[in-house]
C-alpha cells in the first residue's frame, strides 16, 4: 500500500526530491556525493532511501509480538 499509493505519487516524489536537494545543498561539498554523483545516481539513492523508510514505517506499525 505505501509503495503503490504513496511512494509512487507525484506529490510525494516532488516533495522528496525537493527536500533531498535542499539537504544536499547544505552538506559540505566533500560529502554531497552521498546523494549520488549525477541525476541518475541521485534518483537511485532516493529510491533506496524511500524503500528503507517505508520498511521502517511498516515495522513500527506491526502489533507488538508479531514477527515478519
Amino acid at each position: 500500500m505505501i509503495e503503490e499509493d504513496i511512494l509512487a505519487s507525484d506529490a510525494f516524489q516532488n516533495e522528496l526530491v525537493g527536500m533531498a536537494e535542499e539537504i544536499r545543498a547544505q552538506l559540505p561539498p566533500e560529502i554531497r556525493d552521498t546523494f549520488g554523483v549525477d541525476e541518475v545516481s541521485f534518483r537511485e539513492a532516493l529510491t533506496r532511501m524511500e524503500r528503507d523508510g517505508a520498511e521502517s514505517v511498516m515495522a513500527r506499525l506491526k502489533p507488538a509480538g508479531q514477527g515478519g
